[in-house]
Protein backbone atom coordinates (compact mmCIF):
# COMPACT_ATOMS: atom_id res chain seq x y z
CA UNK A 1 0.00 0.00 0.00
CA UNK A 2 1.41 3.61 -0.70
CA UNK A 3 1.77 5.82 1.74
CA UNK A 4 -0.51 9.02 1.51
CA UNK A 5 0.81 11.82 0.02
CA UNK A 6 1.60 14.91 1.27
CA UNK A 7 -1.35 17.16 0.69
CA UNK A 8 -3.67 14.57 2.25
CA UNK A 9 -4.58 14.08 6.06
CA UNK A 10 -5.46 11.02 7.96
CA UNK A 11 -8.68 11.16 9.10
CA UNK A 12 -9.33 9.45 12.33
CA UNK A 13 -7.19 12.59 13.40
CA UNK A 14 -9.29 15.07 12.21
CA UNK A 15 -12.24 13.27 13.44
CA UNK A 16 -11.37 12.68 17.29
CA UNK A 17 -10.04 16.33 17.17
CA UNK A 18 -13.61 17.21 15.78
CA UNK A 19 -15.26 15.04 18.79
CA UNK A 20 -12.70 16.96 21.37
CA UNK A 21 -14.07 20.50 19.83
CA UNK A 22 -17.44 19.33 20.47
CA UNK A 23 -17.62 17.64 23.72
CA UNK A 24 -15.40 21.34 24.66
CA UNK A 25 -18.21 23.03 23.35
CA UNK A 26 -20.78 21.44 25.17
CA UNK A 27 -18.46 21.44 28.46
CA UNK A 28 -17.99 25.64 28.36
CA UNK A 29 -21.46 26.50 27.14
CA UNK A 30 -22.75 24.60 30.78
CA UNK A 31 -19.52 26.07 32.81
CA UNK A 32 -20.73 30.20 31.14
CA UNK A 33 -24.01 29.22 32.11
CA UNK A 34 -22.80 28.47 35.71
CA UNK A 35 -19.86 30.97 35.93
CA UNK A 36 -22.35 33.82 35.06
CA UNK A 37 -24.68 32.40 38.12
CA UNK A 38 -27.91 32.19 35.11
CA UNK A 39 -27.86 28.74 36.10
CA UNK A 40 -26.07 26.60 38.11
CA UNK A 41 -23.87 23.34 37.35
CA UNK A 42 -21.40 21.09 39.29
CA UNK A 43 -19.15 21.45 36.46
CA UNK A 44 -16.40 19.58 38.81
CA UNK A 45 -17.96 16.40 38.65
CA UNK A 46 -20.09 13.70 37.09
CA UNK A 47 -20.61 13.94 33.16
CA UNK A 48 -19.16 17.64 32.48
CA UNK A 49 -15.88 16.39 34.43
CA UNK A 50 -15.71 13.69 32.21
CA UNK A 51 -16.48 15.66 29.00
CA UNK A 52 -13.77 18.37 30.14
CA UNK A 53 -11.18 15.29 30.50
CA UNK A 54 -11.89 13.35 27.27
CA UNK A 55 -11.66 16.55 25.55
CA UNK A 56 -8.62 17.68 27.08
CA UNK A 57 -6.63 13.95 27.00
CA UNK A 58 -7.49 14.19 23.09
CA UNK A 59 -6.02 17.30 22.19
CA UNK A 60 -3.24 16.95 23.93
CA UNK A 61 -2.29 13.09 23.00
CA UNK A 62 -3.09 14.84 19.52
CA UNK A 63 -0.60 17.11 19.53
CA UNK A 64 2.17 13.93 20.25
CA UNK A 65 0.99 12.16 17.53
CA UNK A 66 0.76 14.73 15.09
CA UNK A 67 4.52 16.07 15.68
CA UNK A 68 5.61 11.85 14.97
CA UNK A 69 3.41 11.98 12.04
CA UNK A 70 5.07 15.29 10.65
CA UNK A 71 8.45 14.13 11.51
CA UNK A 72 7.80 10.84 9.29
CA UNK A 73 6.29 13.16 6.85
CA UNK A 74 9.37 15.22 6.70
CA UNK A 75 11.47 11.47 6.47
CA UNK A 76 9.24 10.19 3.58
CA UNK A 77 9.77 13.11 1.37
CA UNK A 78 13.48 13.34 1.71
CA UNK A 79 13.63 17.02 3.35
CA UNK A 80 16.32 17.85 6.18
CA UNK A 81 15.00 17.69 9.70
CA UNK A 82 15.98 21.29 9.93
CA UNK A 83 12.85 21.78 8.24
CA UNK A 84 10.83 19.92 10.60
CA UNK A 85 12.46 21.78 13.87
CA UNK A 86 12.19 25.42 12.00
CA UNK A 87 8.55 24.53 11.12
CA UNK A 88 7.51 23.41 14.41
CA UNK A 89 9.27 25.97 16.34
CA UNK A 90 7.28 28.31 14.09
CA UNK A 91 4.17 26.89 14.79
CA UNK A 92 4.70 26.65 18.78
CA UNK A 93 5.36 30.27 19.26
CA UNK A 94 2.00 31.09 16.90
CA UNK A 95 0.36 28.58 19.40
CA UNK A 96 1.85 30.36 22.64
CA UNK A 97 1.42 34.01 21.55
CA UNK A 98 -2.20 32.62 20.66
CA UNK A 99 -2.16 31.60 24.63
CA UNK A 100 -0.45 35.10 25.62
CA UNK A 101 -3.73 36.57 23.53
CA UNK A 102 -5.69 34.60 25.57
CA UNK A 103 -3.97 35.81 28.67
CA UNK A 104 -4.82 39.45 28.05
CA UNK A 105 -8.45 39.25 26.83
CA UNK A 106 -8.95 37.05 29.99
CA UNK A 107 -7.33 39.58 32.13
CA UNK A 108 -9.50 42.42 30.75
CA UNK A 109 -13.13 40.78 30.54
CA UNK A 110 -12.56 38.43 33.62
CA UNK A 111 -9.79 39.95 36.25
CA UNK A 112 -10.24 37.47 38.68
CA UNK A 113 -9.88 34.48 37.07
CA UNK A 114 -7.65 34.88 33.60
CA UNK A 115 -6.05 32.74 32.28
CA UNK A 116 -2.06 32.31 33.07
CA UNK A 117 -0.99 29.05 31.64
CA UNK A 118 -3.69 27.78 29.88
CA UNK A 119 -3.62 25.04 27.27
CA UNK A 120 -2.31 26.90 24.77
CA UNK A 121 0.28 27.57 26.35
CA UNK A 122 0.95 24.38 27.21
CA UNK A 123 0.80 23.26 23.57
CA UNK A 124 2.87 26.07 22.08
CA UNK A 125 5.80 25.70 24.63
CA UNK A 126 5.75 21.46 24.67
CA UNK A 127 5.71 22.06 20.55
CA UNK A 128 8.89 23.69 20.89
CA UNK A 129 10.57 21.73 23.29
CA UNK A 130 9.30 18.60 22.69
CA UNK A 131 9.89 18.26 18.81
CA UNK A 132 13.64 17.36 19.18
CA UNK A 133 12.80 14.29 21.36
CA UNK A 134 10.56 12.66 18.94
CA UNK A 135 12.96 11.14 17.26
CA UNK A 136 14.11 9.19 20.43
CA UNK A 137 10.91 6.79 21.31
CA UNK A 138 13.00 5.08 24.37
CA UNK A 139 13.41 8.70 25.88
CA UNK A 140 9.73 9.64 25.06
CA UNK A 141 8.65 6.58 27.47
CA UNK A 142 11.42 8.08 30.09
CA UNK A 143 9.83 11.43 29.84
CA UNK A 144 6.35 10.28 29.65
CA UNK A 145 6.72 7.66 32.98
CA UNK A 146 8.56 10.13 35.03
CA UNK A 147 6.14 12.79 34.34
CA UNK A 148 3.18 10.92 35.30
CA UNK A 149 5.26 9.61 38.28
CA UNK A 150 6.83 12.77 39.69
CA UNK A 151 3.19 14.89 39.15
CA UNK A 152 1.83 14.25 42.56
CA UNK A 153 5.13 14.59 43.72
CA UNK A 154 5.58 18.09 42.07
CA UNK A 155 1.70 19.34 42.59
CA UNK A 156 2.23 18.79 46.20
CA UNK A 157 4.85 21.32 46.73
CA UNK A 158 4.23 24.34 47.76
CA UNK A 159 6.59 27.58 46.93
CA UNK A 160 6.51 31.70 46.92
CA UNK A 161 8.16 31.31 43.22
CA UNK A 162 5.12 32.57 41.00
CA UNK A 163 7.20 31.02 37.92
CA UNK A 164 6.63 27.45 39.54
CA UNK A 165 2.93 27.94 38.30
CA UNK A 166 3.97 25.88 35.09
CA UNK A 167 5.23 22.62 36.31
CA UNK A 168 2.04 22.55 38.77
CA UNK A 169 3.66 23.74 41.74
CA UNK A 170 1.32 25.29 44.29
CA UNK A 171 2.11 28.76 44.62
CA UNK A 172 1.58 31.04 47.34
CA UNK A 173 0.94 34.01 45.98
CA UNK A 174 -2.80 35.79 46.99
CA UNK A 175 -2.75 38.08 44.31
CA UNK A 176 -2.34 35.03 41.08
CA UNK A 177 -5.64 34.28 39.72
CA UNK A 178 -8.07 30.96 40.45
CA UNK A 179 -7.15 30.45 36.63
CA UNK A 180 -10.68 29.00 34.37
CA UNK A 181 -8.01 27.42 32.39
CA UNK A 182 -5.13 26.07 34.24
CA UNK A 183 -2.91 23.14 32.41
CA UNK A 184 0.71 23.24 34.09
CA UNK A 185 3.70 20.75 32.86
CA UNK A 186 2.93 17.98 35.42
CA UNK A 187 1.15 16.41 34.52
CA UNK A 188 -0.91 17.35 31.44
CA UNK A 189 3.09 16.87 29.02
CA UNK A 190 2.73 13.26 29.55
CA UNK A 191 -0.17 13.21 27.38
CA UNK A 192 1.61 14.50 24.70
CA UNK A 193 4.90 12.63 25.06
CA UNK A 194 2.39 9.65 24.80
CA UNK A 195 0.95 10.79 22.04
CA UNK A 196 4.07 10.41 19.91
CA UNK A 197 4.56 6.63 21.28
CA UNK A 198 0.94 5.85 20.24
CA UNK A 199 1.62 7.39 17.08
CA UNK A 200 4.34 5.38 16.32
CA UNK A 201 2.24 2.11 17.67
CA UNK A 202 0.02 3.18 15.37
CA UNK A 203 1.43 4.25 11.69
CA UNK A 204 4.89 2.51 11.94
CA UNK A 205 6.46 4.88 9.79
CA UNK A 206 3.42 3.59 7.42
CA UNK A 207 1.06 6.62 6.95
CA UNK A 208 -2.00 5.49 6.16
CA UNK A 209 -5.64 5.75 7.53
CA UNK A 210 -6.36 2.65 10.31
CA UNK A 211 -9.76 3.34 10.92
CA UNK A 212 -12.43 3.07 8.03
CA UNK A 213 -15.18 5.62 8.65
CA UNK A 214 -18.50 5.11 6.77
CA UNK A 215 -20.23 7.79 4.80
CA UNK A 216 -22.86 8.48 6.88
CA UNK A 217 -20.44 9.78 9.68
CA UNK A 218 -18.31 11.56 7.02
CA UNK A 219 -21.20 13.67 5.83
CA UNK A 220 -21.74 14.93 9.65
CA UNK A 221 -18.49 16.79 9.33
CA UNK A 222 -16.85 16.10 12.34
CA UNK A 223 -13.52 16.04 10.80
CA UNK A 224 -14.20 19.59 9.57
CA UNK A 225 -13.95 21.14 13.17
CA UNK A 226 -11.09 19.38 14.11
CA UNK A 227 -9.36 20.36 10.73
CA UNK A 228 -9.81 24.25 11.69
CA UNK A 229 -9.65 23.20 16.08
CA UNK A 230 -7.63 25.92 16.68
CA UNK A 231 -9.90 28.76 14.95
CA UNK A 232 -12.87 27.28 16.51
CA UNK A 233 -10.84 27.22 20.02
CA UNK A 234 -10.35 30.72 19.67
CA UNK A 235 -13.84 31.71 18.66
CA UNK A 236 -15.97 29.77 20.59
CA UNK A 237 -16.26 31.51 24.49
CA UNK A 238 -17.10 34.80 22.92
CA UNK A 239 -19.53 33.32 20.80
CA UNK A 240 -20.71 30.91 23.51
CA UNK A 241 -20.72 34.10 26.00
CA UNK A 242 -22.59 36.51 23.15
CA UNK A 243 -25.04 33.50 22.47
CA UNK A 244 -25.88 32.72 26.38
CA UNK A 245 -26.46 37.24 27.03
CA UNK A 246 -29.01 36.59 24.63
CA UNK A 247 -30.91 33.79 26.74
CA UNK A 248 -30.33 35.39 29.49
CA UNK A 249 -31.81 38.29 28.02
CA UNK A 250 -34.91 36.92 26.55
CA UNK A 251 -35.02 34.66 30.03
CA UNK A 252 -35.44 37.86 32.19
CA UNK A 253 -37.57 39.87 29.58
Amino acid sequence: MQNIKKTERLFEIDFLRGIAIILMIIFHFFYLLDYFQIQPFNMHDGVFLIFARTAEIIFLTLVGISLYISHTKTLQDNKPLLNFYKKHLYRGFIVLMYGFLITLITKIFIPDNYVLFGILHLIGLSIIILSPLVEFPKLQLIVTLLIFFLSPIITSIQSSISFLLIFGVKVLDNTLPLSIDYFPIFPWVGFITLGMLIGKLIYKNNLKPVFHINALIKQLQIHWLGKHSLVIYLLHIPILMLTIKIIDALMSY
